[in-house]
């Protein structure tokens, strides 16, 4: 599935009502059509003019970044553009990631196991 087509058939049928009540409701839907738009090319351009995303991976045994909604969106706009991906950790981890890496990839499969974007959480 591309995410970058939210809207699919569902806002489509919307748009396409024409009875007097549902007339606001569709002008509102395309509005924010648009304006999902706009946002979707803002984010897409900020990754792809740098090419390179950092992820703060804190903490490092299992990242907040990894249960949030919009990290894994951006997260999936630069795999889709081809950024670089880079991870940083906080200098006290870092020899404990290293530690973990040249062990094996335990590490590297716990925070992937725990990637959840249907349970992610959305804040503001």
């Amino acid at each position: 599935h591309d995410f970058a087509d939210i809207s699919g058939e569902q806002m489509q049928e919307m748009t396409d009502c024409t009875s007097p009540q549902s007339i606001t409701s569709s002008q509102t839907l395309v509005g924010l059509k648009d304006i999902y738009q706009t946002m979707l090319k803002a984010l897409t351009r900020s990754i792809e003019t740098p090419g390179r995303v950092l992820l703060a991976l804190t903490p490092h045994e299992q990242p907040l970044l990894l249960t949030r909604s919009w990290c894994l969106y951006e997260i999936y706009i630069a795999w889709k553009v081809g950024a670089e991906v880079s991870c940083g950790f906080v200098p006290e981890a870092e020899q404990s990631v290293k530690n973990s890496l040249v062990e094996g990839d335990t590490l590297i499969k716990t925070m992937l196991k725990a990637v959840d974007a249907e349970n992610s959480r959305a804040t503001m």
